[in-house]
C-alpha cells in the first residue's frame, strides 16, 4: 500500500459507476472483495469486529457501496484502513492474525458521508472521484457489465497499463475535475469556517466577544443541521482559522470578527 488515498466516487445514478467498479472486481477474481458500508460508517453498536476485517486479508482492492443519504464517516476507522500499518483480527474461535495490507479501500455513494472534523491525516487521503454525466436511456446498455466480465482479460491488461502509466509519471496524476471536488467538499465540511463566512464580518479592526461568537454559533448551528460543539471545541476551531483571542477587561474577546445582525445575514428583518 503505496498511495494512503480514500476515493469516494460520488454520481446520482445511471453515470458508470457501479459498471466501472464492476468490472474491475470481476476481472480481480478473488483479490477484489465487496464489504459493507457500515464498516467505514459511524454506528451505535462500536467498531469493526474481527470477522469483517478478517474479508481485507490478502485483497487487493476492496469495495464499500452506500444510496444512503446522512451518513456519518468513521475517520478513524477510514485512517487505519488506509494508512498502512498492520491490522490485525480474528475469525470467531480462532488466533488472531497480524498481515501487513495489501488492498487499496474505495467506497460508492450516492452521497457523499459528513466528515466531523478538520483531522488533516482525514484530508490527506480523502479524493472526491465525481461522475457526473447521466448516461441518457436511449444509450444505456444493460448488457454492457456481463460484456466487461466476458473480457476480464482486457480489463485487468488496462488496469495494469494503468500502474505503469503511475510508475513512469513518479506517482499519481490527480484531475483538476478530482481536486475542485474534493475542495469543495472538505469546504463544506468546515462548519465553522461556513458559520464565519455567512454569520459574521471580517476585518482587521473587527473584534467579538466569546460568549457572542458561541452564541451565534449555537443557533446557526441548529438551523444548518451541524455537528454540536462545545464552546471549548468552537474555540480551537477559532483557533485554527487564526482569530487570535485576547484577555480584556470586559472578557476574552476574539480579533478579526464580529457578529453580523443575524436578520440581515439570513435576510430577515423589515424591508422597505
Amino acid at each position: 500500500m503505496r498511495e494512503h488515498l480514500f476515493p469516494v466516487l460520488i454520481g446520482s445514478g445511471a453515470n458508470g459507476k457501479g459498471t466501472a467498479y464492476g468490472a474491475m472486481t470481476s476481472a480481480l477474481g478473488d483479490y477484489a472483495t465487496v464489504i459493507n458500508p457500515d464498516m467505514l460508517m459511524v454506528r451505535d453498536r462500536g467498531g469493526i469486529g474481527g470477522p469483517e476485517m478478517m474479508t481485507l486479508l490478502g485483497a487487493r482492492l476492496v469495495i464499500g457501496s452506500e444510496t444512503e443519504d446522512g451518513r456519518k464517516l468513521d475517520e478513524a476507522t477510514m485512517k487505519r484502513l488506509t494508512g498502512g500499518d498492520e491490522l490485525t483480527a480474528r475469525q470467531l474461535y480462532r488466533e488472531p492474525v497480524t498481515w501487513q495490507p495489501t488492498h487499496q479501500l474505495l467506497y460508492v455513494t450516492n452521497a457523499l458521508p459528513k466528515v466531523k472534523g478538520n483531522d488533516p491525516a482525514v484530508w490527506r487521503r480523502i479524493r472526491v472521484v465525481p461522475f457526473g454525466v447521466v448516461v441518457p436511456v436511449e444509450d444505456r446498455d444493460p448488457a454492457l457489465p456481463e460484456r466487461l466480465a466476458l473480457h476480464a482479460d482486457a480489463v485487468l491488461s488496462w488496469v495494469i497499463c494503468g500502474y505503469f502509466d503511475y510508475e513512469d509519471n513518479g506517482g499519481m496524476r490527480e484531475p483538476s475535475s478530482v481536486l475542485h471536488a474534493t475542495g469543495a467538499y472538505r469546504a463544506d465540511s468546515d462548519a465553522v469556517a461556513r458559520f464565519v463566512d455567512e454569520r459574521c464580518f471580517t476585518s482587521p479592526v473587527a473584534q467579538a466577544s466569546t460568549r457572542d461568537l458561541y452564541g451565534a454559533w449555537q443557533r446557526w448551528a441548529l438551523e444548518d443541521a451541524a455537528e454540536p460543539m462545545s464552546e471549548k471545541a468552537f474555540a480551537r476551531e477559532l483557533d485554527r482559522l487564526g482569530y487570535e483571542a485576547t484577555k480584556t477587561r470586559i472578557g476574552m474577546r476574539r480579533k478579526g470578527l464580529s457578529v453580523l445582525d443575524e436578520d440581515a445575514a439570513t435576510g430577515g428583518g423589515e424591508g422597505w
